[in-house]
């Protein structure tokens, strides 16, 4: 008999078939180990719920050693549930309860599957978010074993019931509460802490999920090195109140949105995110919507001279802002918006963005302005807007950008702009078209309303002057034929065509 047989006997003082065996009487209070020795997921013992397994009377436990060394475990075990944020202990269903006390051997490097029935135990239990924890022993010598208590999650949904308010304090409890929902069901998990991923938060089976943080402060979700913080493959994600963010010099983007997932944002950050490649905050190519919340201080960056979009927003799906800031973002195309899907602004703010290309946005899809702000953007050329699809203005405001060594302070026109209404006011380029610069005679632009108003810029021969929209007719003789302007009752400086 082996040291860790005879330690193990000693525990449990009676042997039959190759377990230890012995009766133990428990009250309702009974708890395992109070003071448990802590083992890391990693070093020991995990614990997982199996699939498609739990009811409200039972359950099957997946228990994987990964470890070389046997631990002993046994037939006891309790169950908490989460309410308001807290665990709490459930009570028993009757005074003492009968606790067959058998020592079962995990040995090294081995999976074990056990069925746990607490019918007897606990009764029916109702919906709701719950944690089984199990008494483990690590046995040295006998009387020489350290104890562990080891947990693990499960959700009990019955129809009608709303998973909301899941707390959870850690990566492994996070995963938990996400991958416990059935699909095409909704839960708001709200962060009590901090918490570091090694992986991202993946988001499949049509599930919709709300990520907020308990109490007034924002709580930080940060991503594994290398990867996105969040990927939405097959569902919806709303963040009303978490920090979406990498460590200081960690690289990855913020969250990436499939082509069938959908992200909204109405509170909180996405921010502090620095990825080599489209989207330092967002990559999105399904539907993606902000209301509310910051999107900032995130860099899309690049190994090579080829350069990447959207230090904010990289978008080639469906992307639409009608509240909250995007700002001090960095990329080579697009600082604040990049890409080339459809666009459609109807409020909110883009501000204090870089590039070298559209300062504040730089898109080659649609882009509808309704309403909002984009100001204080600055670029080599378009320290606004670089348009190089189908730019329509109809609302909004392009105010104070600056192109810092090129052409067109408020927007550089690349494509086909029609401006309808808003205002591109006080806007500043170091050559061409302080407001608008239209860069080449294929271009398409079209005004017949709003404003362009107290634009600067400086030509090539550094010569200032107030030229508010510069219209470049470059191989055409008279004028350009992809321009039409309705200037009766409109307010702009000086034109010049060359």
């Amino acid at each position: 008999m082996n040291a860790k047989m005879f330690a193990a006997i000693i525990l449990f003082a009676i042997t039959i078939a190759g377990c230890v065996v012995c009766l133990s009487i428990m009250s309702r209070n009974n708890e395992l180990d109070s003071d448990p020795v802590p083992i890391p997921a990693s070093e020991g013992v995990i614990l997982e719920v199996k699939a498609n397994s739990v009811s409200n009377t039972k359950l099957t436990l997946i228990i994987k050693n990964i470890t070389p060394d046997e631990y002993i475990f046994g037939e006891s075990y309790t169950i908490e549930k989460q309410v308001d944020g807290e665990w709490c202990q459930l009570p028993y269903v009757t005074e003492n309860i009968l606790w067959f006390a058998i020592g079962y051997i995990l040995e090294g490097d081995s999976t074990r599957e056990i069925e746990i029935d607490w019918t007897w135990y606990y009764g029916e239990l109702s919906s709701g978010y719950y944690r089984i924890t199990k008494d483990f022993s690590y046995i040295r010598s006998p009387g020489d074993y350290d104890n562990y208590n080891i947990s693990t999650e499960f959700t009990i949904v019955w129809p009608g019931f709303d998973q909301s308010q899941v707390y959870v304090a850690t990566e492994r409890e996070l995963n938990a509460a996400i991958s416990n929902m059935d699909s095409n069901t909704s839960a708001i998990i709200v962060l009590s802490r901090d918490i570091t991923l090694t992986e991202p938060i993946s988001i499949y089976g049509h599930k919709d999920i709300t990520l907020r943080s308990d109490g007034d402060e924002f709580f930080k979700l940060l991503g594994p090195a290398d990867m996105c913080t969040i990927l939405v493959c097959l569902g919806v994600v709303r963040l009303e109140g978490i920090i979406v963010t990498h460590a200081k010099g960690v690289l990855g983007n913020g969250v990436y949105v499939w082509d069938s997932g959908t992200l909204f944002l109405s509170g909180g950050e996405i921010s502090g995110n620095m990825n080599y490649g489209n989207g330092g905050g967002v990559y999105n190519a399904g539907i993606f919507s902000i209301s509310g919340g910051i999107i900032a201080n995130n860099i899309a960056m690049s190994r090579s001279y080829q350069g990447y979009f959207g230090g904010g927003v990289y978008n080639q799906g469906s992307f639409s802002i009608s509240g909250g800031v995007i700002s001090d973002n960095e990329a080579m195309f697009g600082g604040g918006v990049g890409g080339s899907g459809m666009f459609r602004m109807s409020g909110g703010i883009i501000s204090n963005n870089k590039a070298e290309y559209g300062g504040g946005v730089r898109l080659d899809g649609t882009f509808n302005m309704l309403k909002g702000k984009i100001t204080n953007n600055s670029g080599k050329s378009g320290g606004g807007v670089d348009n190089c699809g189908n730019f329509s203005m109809s609302g909004g405001e392009i105010t104070n950008n600056t192109a810092y060594s090129g052409c067109g302070g408020g927007i550089e026109n690349n494509a086909n702009f029609t401006m309808r209404g808003g205002i591109i006011h006080k806007n500043t380029a170091s050559v061409l078209g302080g407001g608008v610069f239209n860069s080449h005679a294929g271009v398409g632009f079209d005004v017949s309303g709003g404003e362009i108003t107290n634009n600067s810029a400086v030509n090539g021969d550094d010569d200032v002057g107030t030229g508010t929209i510069m219209l470049a007719n470059w191989g055409n003789s008279g004028s350009n034929k992809n321009i039409s302007m309705l200037k009766s009752g409109r307010k702009w400086s000086d034109i010049a065509v060359v």
